[in-house]
């Protein structure tokens, strides 16, 4: 009885140390997120004013040297303002694009995973007699036949989802 009660104990704490684990790495990448996020906006708001402020110095001194007329001068600046309006508009969509980030990279991580399937990508893949027999006819009849099919998630290979199913489906049924 005790003894058992240990056992699941033990078992419980694991899990619990992984869900705490998974829990701190998720903070962790919230708290980078938000400190990003947060310098990205302050330098968004900071380059524009920069720039004017480089473009207008730079641009009386090319007035007063007579490379430029103060005509000039201004049509440079407005220029500059309607540039950096286009480029303001893109901080809209960094929170958009720094969400999909971690996605993106679970879904490379997925791709790198080896795979668990038995069979290696070497060996050569039977082709179903309709084929063999007619290889333009693509679209022949053809039966489906499950046997005996086991299955469990990799991530969680102690619990079988699926056991011992079989089942066919019969060419031209639905």
């Amino acid at each position: 009885g005790n003894q058992l009660l240990t056992v699941r104990s033990f078992v419980q704490e694991r899990i619990e140390a992984e869900q705490f684990e998974r829990f701190l790495r998720y903070k962790g990448r919230e708290e980078s997120k938000a400190c990003v996020l947060s310098a990205i906006a302050k330098l968004a708001h900071l380059l524009p004013l920069c720039g004017r402020l480089g473009a207008l110095l730079y641009g009386s001194q090319l007035v007063s040297e007579g490379w430029m007329t103060p005509l000039q001068l201004e049509e440079f600046v407005t220029a500059h303002d309607i540039a950096t309006a286009d480029l303001s508009s893109l901080k809209t969509m960094i929170p958009a694009l720094w969400a999909a980030i971690e996605p993106a990279a679970r879904i490379v991580e997925v791709l790198n995973l080896n795979s668990t399937i038995e069979r290696p990508l070497t060996d050569p893949i039977q082709t179903p007699p309709w084929r063999r027999n007619n290889a333009r006819d693509l679209h022949a009849p053809f039966s489906i036949e499950f046997k005996d099919v086991w299955f469990s998630y990799p991530n969680r290979p102690d619990v079988t989802v699926l056991r011992g199913v079989s089942f066919m489906i019969k060419a031209g049924t639905k």
